[in-house]
This record gives C-alpha cells, sequence and structure tokens, in this order.
C-alpha cells in the first residue's frame, strides 16, 4: 500500500468516528494488538515435555511416528502430538 491509498483510509476512518473518538479507537487498536503479541509470545513460550527421561512408574514403550518414550498409561506421544497404541501383552 502506498501513501495515497493510506490518506484514504485514514479520511474515511475520520469520517466515520469523527476527531472526537479517534483517540479512542487509536488505543483500543494498541491495547487489541499488544494483547495479541503477548498472547503469541506466551504461545511460543510453553515448553515440551522431555520424552528422553525415564519414567518413574509402569514400562516404556516408544512412539511409532517420532520413536520417542512413551509410558503404558498415555495416549499420546509427548513429542509429537500423535495417539499411541497400547503395548501388546506377550
Amino acid at each position: 500500500m502506498g501513501a495515497p491509498e493510506l490518506i484514504i483510509i485514514a479520511l474515511i476512518v475520520l469520517l466515520l468516528f469523527g476527531s472526537s473518538k479517534l483517540g479512542d479507537v487509536g488505543g483500543s487498536v494498541g491495547r487489541g494488538l499488544r494483547e495479541f503479541r503477548q498472547a503469541t509470545k506466551e504461545d511460543d513460550e510453553v515448553a515440551l515435555p522431555d520424552v528422553s527421561a525415564p519414567l518413574v512408574n509402569g514400562s516404556v514403550h516408544h512412539c511409532a511416528e517420532c520413536g520417542g518414550r512413551v509410558g503404558d498409561s498415555q495416549k499420546y506421544c509427548g513429542g509429537c502430538g500423535s495417539p499411541v497404541a497400547p503395548p501388546s501383552i506377550p
């Protein structure tokens, strides 16, 4: 978008909201963007479980998709999130 398009958009916003509400609209948009950035940053900071650590209780088998360790009671792999088949009983 170039300068002429931005000017046209600014004039339309000014006509719709008026000069008195323009500050409130700008503040609301700024707060919304700030909250969105914080939420996306929090999602990036979520740590995945360590699939290489030994389990405390139960036996261990491996995920067919990624090869990560999975306990008997787990329904989904902690590494890749794929569903895990129950271990076969010998």
